[in-house]
């Protein structure tokens, strides 16, 4: 299914740049939706555990969630690292400073 996303880079010739641009680009839209998604695990933990602070399981299964979502994104920022300083190192298409996640402040 993911070779069918580039087909049509094959089929209209684009060559290899494009493709690797066209994966670059998923890539990271896929970090992104991946980092909301343990920030809202991260943030349900926390309304576990406190809003269930009378038993003593449900803290901890509140523990639980709160530190899985912690590392989900410690490994998705951490990937994104690896991958920003490959495409450095290997001048490849884009870089990791051109994506736009967080609002640019303008500064005179």
């Amino acid at each position: 299914m993911g070779i069918l996303f580039f087909a049509p880079s094959v089929i209209y010739a684009q060559g290899l740049s494009d493709a690797i641009q066209d994966a670059y680009t998923i890539v990271n839209y896929l970090i992104i939706l991946l980092s909301a998604a343990a920030i809202m695990v991260f943030f349900f933990g926390i309304v576990r555990f406190i809003s269930r602070s009378g038993s003593e399981e449900a803290k901890e299964e509140g523990r639980r969630t709160m530190l899985w979502g912690t590392i989900a994104l410690f490994i998705i920022f951490s990937l994104w690292a690896i991958i920003g300083l490959i495409q450095g190192d290997l001048t490849l298409v884009g870089s990791i400073e051109n994506v736009d996640i967080f609002p640019k402040v303008q500064t005179r």
